[in-house]
């Protein structure tokens, strides 16, 4: 087989695996924000993550990674929607902030969460 031939089916791969790569990421956000929104009484409105960027950036170990932010909303049981975030590196959580009603920021640094 020549290389021709092969390039068709080396494309398809990289792209099931980066595919892949970005479901795995989404679903540990989602797992992320839930545990945070059920462990202060929250709910996770519309109970997904919105994908808000992507970039390389290095690791504690000095290897690239995907560096992926991903928003999600959340309330208190009223009408009040409040947003939060959730970064992730490669497919482990990096951070998690939730924006508080009262105008400030709730901070919250991940590490293995999943």
């Amino acid at each position: 087989m020549t290389l021709n031939a092969l390039l068709p089916f080396l494309l398809l791969a990289a792209l099931a695996w980066v595919w892949r790569a970005n479901l795995q990421a989404r679903e540990a956000a989602v797992a992320a924000a839930r545990r945070a929104c059920r462990a202060r009484g929250m709910t996770l409105l519309d109970h997904t993550v919105a994908f808000r960027r992507c970039r390389l950036r290095r690791g504690p170990d000095g290897r690239r990674r995907v560096q992926r932010l991903y928003g999600f909303e959340f309330g208190f049981g009223g009408d009040e929607r409040c947003r939060g975030w959730v970064t992730l590196l490669g497919s482990r959580v990096e951070s998690l902030q939730l924006e508080v009603p009262e105008g400030g920021r709730e901070h919250e640094i991940g590490g293995d969460r999943g």
